[in-house]
């Protein structure tokens, strides 16, 4: 597998759970590990956003928190 291939199961399957090959390759990648990282911080980030389109800071807080 290559990175090109992580970053299209990711897009098509999501980050969880990764099929094995993937993680294989982000194990031995740090672009890729990076990249899963970068991305497994954008979705918490979004989690922790109040529901319904409510402003959220860069950083994950609902706006006028920070």
């Amino acid at each position: 597998m290559q990175c090109k291939d992580v970053e299209f199961v990711v897009e098509q399957e999501g980050l969880a759970p990764l099929p094995q090959t993937a993680q294989a390759h982000v194990a031995t990648c740090s672009h890729c590990q990076e990249f899963v990282s970068d991305l497994a911080a954008i979705v918490s980030a979004r989690m922790n956003c109040p529901p319904n389109g409510t402003a959220c800071s860069p950083m994950g807080f609902p706006s006028g928190t920070t």
